[in-house]
């Protein structure tokens, strides 16, 4: 394996990393959806940790209830997750010299501190994605009154919203190819 590439990399485990970017991916979407639905307002270009800690701040100031904690609570597993996300997504494909040559995940966090290896192994990023999707699954959801969907982020409203279904028009083919 070269340095930088997961050449010959046991399909399991490539894999299982992909397992884990659809569930990151899945985390991201249910977190930002709902934070966009407390804060009642779309979520623009707003980074997904920003509008976390926006939802948990307006949470924060509602009338204390079990439902606001379990949302606060939620919301606090969900931007771990994400921080968990980035250190394999956004980690460079490794092995040690000398040593064993097994393959690892090596990600250097842009705030500082000591990089994150998680190996390239199966086994350790199935155990990752079933977390991340325990953190996504919709009846892992239930907030009550701290969820009050917002009217102007419908997707059935006219204007579009960021991860809202858009009917997509069909063309014919045109010589040379489809156009959409």
């Amino acid at each position: 394996m070269r340095v930088g590439t997961i050449d010959g990399e046991p399909e399991a485990a490539i894999l299982a990393l992909g397992r884990v970017a659809w569930a990151a991916i899945t985390v991201e979407d249910r977190a930002g959806s709902l934070a966009e639905n407390v804060l009642r307002r779309a979520r623009g270009k707003s980074q997904i940790s920003t509008l976390i800690r926006d939802a948990v701040l307006e949470l924060s100031s509602r009338e204390p209830s079990d439902a606001v904690n379990e949302a606060i609570e939620w919301f606090g597993r969900s931007s771990a997750a994400l921080i968990e996300r980035n250190q394999i997504l956004h980690s460079i494909p490794t092995v040690t010299y000398p040593g064993d040559g097994e393959p690892f995940l090596v990600h250097w966090p842009n705030a500082g501190g000591p990089p994150v290896e998680t190996p390239l192994n199966a086994v350790i990023l199935d155990e990752i994605a079933d977390r991340l999707q325990g953190i996504a699954a919709p009846n892992g959801l239930k907030f009550g009154s701290a969820w009050t969907p917002c009217p102007s982020l419908s997707p059935n409203r006219s204007s579009p919203v960021r991860g809202a279904a858009r009917p997509v028009e069909r063309r014919e083919p045109l010589p040379g190819g489809w156009r959409w």
